[in-house]
């Protein structure tokens, strides 16, 4: 960090990035706050790539935009709002994509849940359910090559250990995934509301 920006808060940083596009300045912001930043985000996703794409796609574009961004008070609310919302549209973006692994979206894989809190143990034992009764709502013969699927069977075994063509098994698959995703979204979303 610039020993001479070392004890100027955020928002004179954050004056001097805007108005006089001061790189030292800018370097100091990204220096005091990225590495929680992307902690955030990992802690969000559960992914160390995205995570780190998350928050330099956010430095790149407060550069690129420095002079239309109007940052009045609180440059770290800024920064933790950007990120989260980045967030939210990665998770909605990965529920929309019609090749979505459900293991992308897997909650005990992700880190969101340590298993050490009670109510973190409540919210993924509920969130386990609701993915359970709407796997259970699906018909038999797409929840069977779903689950197959996920078994981790190749669309190919799986046309072949049930005797159909392949372009049926996508289409069980594309049909199951996708009204996981239509139920699912707004738990992601009161979940990582519940969880921030």
């Amino acid at each position: 960090m610039a020993f001479r920006y070392g004890l100027y808060d955020d928002e004179h940083l954050w004056q001097l990035v805007r108005d006089d596009a001061d790189q030292e300045a800018f370097a100091c912001l990204h220096e005091r706050y990225a590495e929680d930043l992307y902690r955030l985000a990992y802690r969000k996703t559960g992914h160390a790539d995205v995570s780190e794409d998350i928050v330099q796609e956010l430095f790149i574009a407060l550069w690129i935009q420095r002079s239309e961004i109007s940052i009045v008070r609180n440059v770290r609310n800024y920064l933790y709002t950007s990120v989260r919302n980045r967030v939210i549209s990665f998770l909605r973006d990965v529920m929309s994509s019609k090749t979505t692994s459900l293991n992308v979206l897997s909650l005990e894989n992700s880190g969101h849940f340590s298993g050490n809190g009670v109510e973190e143990k409540i919210i993924y034992e509920d969130t386990r359910d609701r993915y359970e009764q709407i796997l259970n709502t699906i018909p038999e013969r797409s929840r069977t090559v779903f689950e197959l699927s996920r078994n981790g069977l190749s669309n190919k075994e799986i046309a072949a250990s049930l005797n159909v063509v392949e372009k049926t098994v996508e289409f069980h698959i594309t049909k199951c995934l996708k009204l996981l995703r239509e139920k699912l979204i707004h738990i992601l979303l009161i979940l990582f509301q519940v969880i921030s």
